[in-house]
């Protein structure tokens, strides 16, 4: 159907402009949203870098792409009534576009995530340690409880509690 004379197009929302903006510029977002883990907002590429991605990439069979898309919202549909044994199923009204833009290292031409595969025991090292660190964080604010009440009732706190709060620590402080 064509358009009448004078009509605009819906107006794009910042999401919308954002998963449409150069690369550049969601790299430079990237960085932001990343100050926290990475106040220089840098990041070093060595040779070896380049050597350990390529054969990652290879290892898994995987041409990597980098995809910026804003997920959208249900269509909606004007429901059906029950016929036969079917039930119906009632009308659902259409929901707006996601608040937020995915930016993410896929299988060229799909969404399908690239993981990190290691090729050698030190890179595998940093890796398992940074997964620790994350379960370690996660549990740290409940071991802090523990700890707390214990402390503020003049409870034993008991030699596991000590030692999970020792590995948590121990797990933290690890580079």
């Amino acid at each position: 159907m064509p358009k009448a004379r004078g009509a605009r197009a819906p107006k794009k929302d910042p999401l919308d402009l954002f998963a449409e903006a150069p690369l550049d510029r969601v790299l430079q977002l990237v960085f932001w949203k990343l100050r926290h883990k990475n106040p220089d907002m840098a990041v070093l590429i060595e040779q070896k870098d380049l050597e350990a991605f390529k054969q990652s990439m290879d290892y898994q069979e995987v041409k990597p792409a980098l995809l910026v898309y804003r997920p959208q919202g249900d269509p909606g549909h004007p429901g059906s009534p029950a016929v036969g044994k079917r039930r119906a199923v009632p009308a659902r009204d259409p929901s707006p576009a996601r608040p937020f833009v995915v930016v993410a290292l896929v299988q060229e031409g799909t969404k399908n995530t690239v993981k990190p595969v290691e090729n050698n025991e030190q890179d595998y090292q940093r890796g398992d340690l940074a997964r620790r660190q994350a379960v370690a964080r996660g549990r740290a604010g409940s071991l802090a409880t523990t700890l707390r009440n214990g402390a503020a009732n003049l409870d034993l706190v008991t030699s596991g509690v000590l030692e999970e709060a020792a590995e948590t620590l121990s797990t933290l402080a690890a580079t």
